[in-house]
């Protein structure tokens, strides 16, 4: 009996081993094709990387261009907003004495 119970502690074992060594085929494997993608993955990473120093570079033309437009944005806003104080100065006098008009107006 007691040989019974080491044939069959013994099959376990074997047993245990066959799928241990199945799952360590698995993972050499799984290794091994991970190893052979990191020159390929190494190649992306830095054709990648040149795409985007000159996406980084389009980028900075792109806001350099826009900051000169619109620094003549502003400057041109300025002026015509220099060029409208004093049409809205004689615009709120002469508001001014509309309100007056309308006032004495009520008054008599």
């Amino acid at each position: 009996e007691e040989i019974k119970h080491e044939r069959s502690q013994k099959k376990k074992l074997d047993d245990k081993i066959k799928g241990e060594s199945k799952k360590e085929t698995c993972a050499i494997s799984k290794r091994d094709a991970a190893l052979s993608r990191i020159p390929v993955l190494e190649e992306e990473i830095s054709a990648l990387s040149h795409r985007k120093a000159d996406e980084e570079r389009k980028l900075e033309t792109i806001e350099d261009e826009t900051k000169v437009i619109t620094q003549q944005v502003r400057r041109d806003l300025e002026a015509k907003t220099q060029e409208l104080a004093p049409v809205k100065q004689e615009r709120a006098i002469l508001q001014a004495a509309l309100d007056t008009a309308e006032t004495e107006k009520k008054i008599v």
